[in-house]
């Protein structure tokens, strides 16, 4: 639900807070428990599941925690999110025989689901719990943090230009202007303090902070210390401080000396000092607001490289995850056990959590932010022109990774949005891009495994023909940038292209509408069969031949004739032409026409 003010730098540090949540969680559990880490099944993706000795201590203990740690949430995020923590009796027999396993692991599931379906329900019951829960918030102040919207003094917040986050336009330097929390200005540092590569985490157990007294001034380093008894701290450089030393996505942990290693997609863009260079070319960007070196990039410098790059000036959202995987947990894996459980959640992990930096390093380092990726999904948002061709190299090497196996798929989905669009529905609009790309359903009843990408959603089989058509529109119509492509063919020839696909859709579904309203009276054993779309001619066959022709024999080029000609043919096929509109917007979109920058987002 927060905004996009001061989003870009704290996004990213809010994200990463919930991810040490459940780390610290887990901790404090093996602490009371007197385990070991290899007590731990799997922790990723806001889930885990540790296995501990029987006995009702655990129960106990379980409450116990889940009310410290929910009582603090309560006070410092006003219940946004809240902890549920379940536990449940099993033998040795339940977890290594597959038959039992999935029944036990079944109806723990269902009591996980229960749990969450009453979530603070441990305040509620204790004393003062209905005051603590539903007691008025505040104190009526007319101020309230530009991030996350709770309600705050001058005491308790900062201006939000002090954070380095300053929105294009807004609040000069030294003005009286939007104000942020001191837990959003921590989410900021934070995001800041986890951007490198090199880079270490200490973890330290301070148990007495359990008792300690929460302020409004505390950030999420004491928040997550008081929750939990563990106080974590990031560091670029070696550490020399007493405690649990993590090399953070580097494997060879042994030679700095430190304790282990842990994997986190952290790519994040930082303003250069080219960018500096560019802003102030920038008539919407005075001096003061353009931030210093080496800050992370904001949303508003994110959509400009893009139209650095040549490109309409949009944001974009990338949000992936893997199909179905309860039903691969439960039906994909033969004789699921434990172990396999464990295995196969930590080889996931490893994928998203870990090897996605490298495609994103390697894709656009420095347009590019990862909010957020572990578990079985991913969100990342940057320069929109990068995202097709990342998804796109996200979903093969992931095929790759599973060994393309069947039951193994991801889908996703894209939009385009302004820098200043609200970041929550940025992140709804694409959950509802990706949703529509799970709903997908080919002519022979397979499901998903699509990207959902300027509002069509295309099956990945198909992908690779999408974005030739992409690219071969690009080299007909040429780019602004070089005066040599302009004499190719008028940037028209999207247009005209969209027009045909407009044609083929609509004439299509008016056939479906009439042979559906004739079958209303026929029999069963009489009905009429719908057109397949990869077989439906029309309208639109020699309107796409009258007009590419027509554009060939005006061209003084044999090398644009014969590839329009050769487009020409390609259109006739109806398995092409289907998605030639979306070819055709995306070439539309990465060659910055003027009048796409009237378009809303898409």
């Amino acid at each position: 639900t927060i905004t996009s003010k001061g989003a870009a730098k704290g996004l990213r540090g809010r994200s990463f807070f919930i991810q040490l949540l459940g780390d610290a969680v887990v901790r404090r559990i093996l602490a009371d428990l007197k385990l070991c880490p290899a007590n731990v099944v799997y922790n990723a993706g806001g889930n885990f599941v540790v296995l501990g000795p029987e006995g009702s201590e655990i129960a106990r203990m379980a409450e116990r925690i889940q009310r410290r740690v929910n009582a603090l949430l309560v006070k410092a995020i006003q219940g946004d999110t809240a902890l549920v923590l379940e536990a449940m009796s099993v033998s040795a027999t339940d977890l290594f025989t597959p038959d039992r396993f999935r029944r036990v692991r079944d109806e723990f599931a269902a009591q996980i689901a229960q749990a969450k379906n009453r979530p603070l329900w441990e305040l509620a019951v204790g004393e003062r719990g209905w005051e603590v829960l539903f007691e008025p918030e505040g104190k009526g102040s007319q101020l309230s943090c530009a991030v996350c919207r709770i309600e705050v003094n001058e005491q308790n917040s900062k201006p939000l230009e002090r954070t380095g986050e300053v929105p294009e336009g807004e609040v000069p330097a030294g003005a009286a202007g939007p104000r942020v929390c001191y837990l959003c200005s921590s989410f900021i540092n934070l995001a800041q303090n986890i951007r490198h590569r090199d880079l270490w985490m200490t973890v330290v157990e301070e148990p007495t902070l359990l008792d300690a007294p929460t302020e409004d001034k505390d950030g999420w380093a004491e928040l997550l210390a008081q929750m939990t008894g563990f106080r974590y701290h990031f560091s670029h450089r070696q550490p020399e401080r007493e405690g649990t030393v993590l090399t953070l996505n580097h494997l060879d942990f042994l030679k700095t000396g430190a304790h282990g290693f842990r994997l986190v997609a952290n790519v994040t863009p930082v303003v250069t000092d080219e960018d500096r260079k560019r802003l102030r070319d920038t008539e919407e960007w005075d001096e003061e607001n353009i931030p210093e070196g080496d800050q992370i990039r904001s949303f508003a410098i994110l959509a400009k490289a893009a139209k650095w790059a040549g490109a309409i000036e949009r944001v974009g959202v990338l949000r992936m995850d893997v199909d179905g995987l309860g039903r691969v947990f439960s039906e994909g894996v033969p004789d699921l056990t434990l172990p396999k459980l464990s295995a196969l959640s930590g080889a996931l992990d490893l994928f998203f959590g870990g090897y996605l930096n490298i495609l994103a390093h390697d894709q656009a380092e420095n347009d590019l932010y990862t909010i957020y990726a572990g578990g079985d999904d991913l969100f990342i948002v940057g320069a929109w022109h990068h995202l097709p061709d990342l998804a796109g190299a996200i979903r093969n090497e992931f095929k790759a990774f599973t060994g393309n196996h069947p039951a193994l798929s991801l889908s996703g989905g894209i939009t385009l949005e302004g820098a200043k669009f609200p970041l929550y529905r940025a992140a709804e609009r694409a959950g509802e891009a990706e949703g529509r790309a799970k709903g997908y359903i080919r002519a022979d009843g397979r499901k998903k495994d699509a990207l959902c990408f300027l509002g069509t959603v295309v099956g990945w089989e198909d992908w690779e023909l999408v974005r030739s058509q992409k690219d071969e529109l690009l080299w007909l119509v040429g780019t602004r940038d070089n005066a040599e492509d302009e004499q190719r063919l008028p940037q028209a020839l999207l247009q005209t292209v969209q027009t045909i696909h407009r044609l083929y859709h609509t004439g299509l579904r008016d056939v479906r509408r009439r042979i559906r309203w004739a079958n209303r009276k026929r029999p069963p054993d009489k009905k009429l069969p719908l057109p397949n779309p990869q077989m439906f001619f029309g309208r639109w066959a020699w309107m796409q031949v009258y007009s590419l022709v027509r554009m060939a024999r005006r061209s003084k080029d044999d090398e644009v004739k014969a590839r329009i000609t050769g487009l020409q043919k390609r259109l006739l096929q109806p398995a092409t032409v289907r998605y030639s509109g979306l070819a055709a917007r995306w070439a539309e979109y990465s060659t910055r026409v003027e009048e796409t920058e009237k378009h809303t987002s898409q």
